[in-house]
């Protein structure tokens, strides 16, 4: 069996329904980088940049050179959220590529059962995943990637106990087809196999172990380009529930890109919007910026980006 009949047999497999998963290491949900935020999330077709390492790995392949881009979240409630992605084709037809997405919050107000106050808590969350892709032939592209998650909670110093803390790995599977110049059919699976271990230190020796499983995320999806200025993206996806996403890009000129979308449609759809200016009309430095309701309900976001290629 070849490479990318063994990688679609494994989607299908992981496609087989599993009932509702919990949101370990939840912070993953928002994603990484701005232009796909705001295409809704609807990445998995479109992904050609170094944060396809997290949205779709076999879109790597689609990578040209040496290239890199930064984004980072301002968020309600005191929680910050960043993301670092970089990428390189070697050979035309192999690429690698990372990305590091971190997130926490300050200042958390810890309480007992009973509600009394114990003091504050610092929550600090990352993830890192690396993957590999290559090109087949001239229009299929698979990849895989592994993803391993970090995240410690500083406990109240009152309580005399040590930091809680967490780790945790989950793999990732793509594949991009491309039908000529205009269409792509895509599908991705992430956080195949991934869970999160805890584990509570507390007063003598003693300590506490629990496990979460990551939230397992299936995407199918396809990008037309309907003319040379418009793409149009569409995603299914199923994290534990059932939605769409959709968005459209179109490249005004060398100058300028602007993007709208909506995400998680038929599961609490929300409005999406972006753009990205190119001061040098290049690939050569990007600046981007997205707008997206939050998924918590709890204030709108902002996603700043910068984006260079060699």
């Amino acid at each position: 069996m070849g490479l990318a009949s063994s990688l679609c047999l494994a989607l299908l497999l992981a496609a087989i329904p599993a009932g509702a998963v919990d949101r370990a290491a939840a912070f993953l949900e928002t994603g990484a980088g701005a232009r796909a935020a705001g295409l809704g999330d609807a990445y998995s077709a479109a992904a050609e940049d170094p944060s396809a390492a997290f949205w779709n790995p076999a879109g790597l392949a689609r990578v040209r050179r040496w290239q890199a881009n930064a984004a980072l979240q301002p968020m309600s409630l005191g929680r910050r959220q960043s993301s670092v992605s970089a990428a390189l084709n070697v050979r035309g037809d192999l690429a690698f590529g990372g990305t590091w997405v971190h997130a926490g919050v300050e200042g958390l107000e810890g309480r007992t059962s009973s509600g009394a106050r114990t003091g504050s808590m610092d929550d600090a969350e990352n993830a890192v995943c690396v993957g590999v892709a290559r090109t087949l032939n001239r229009g299929l592209a698979v990849g895989a990637a592994m993803l391993i998650v970090d995240q410690r909670l500083a406990l109240p110093a009152g309580l005399g106990w040590p930091d809680a803390t967490a780790s945790g790995h989950g793999f990732g599977l793509g594949l991009q087809w491309r039908l000529g110049n205009r269409a792509t059919l895509a599908a991705a699976a992430r956080n195949l196999g991934g869970n999160l271990q805890w584990q509570v230190r507390r007063g003598s020796q003693q300590a506490s172990t629990s496990v979460d499983p990551l939230g397992r995320v299936l995407a199918a999806g396809a990008a037309v380009q309907l003319t040379r200025q418009v793409l149009l993206c569409a995603d299914l996806r199923d994290d534990g529930e059932a939605h769409g996403a959709v968005g459209v890009e179109w490249r005004t000129g060398d100058l300028l890109t602007v993007r709208a979308g909506a995400a998680r449609v038929g599961a609490g759809a929300h409005a999406t919007a972006g753009l990205t200016v190119r001061p040098m009309r290049t690939r050569a430095l990007q600046f981007e910026y997205a707008y997206v309701s939050d998924p918590l309900d709890a204030g709108d976001r902002v996603v700043l980006g910068l984006g260079v290629a060699f």
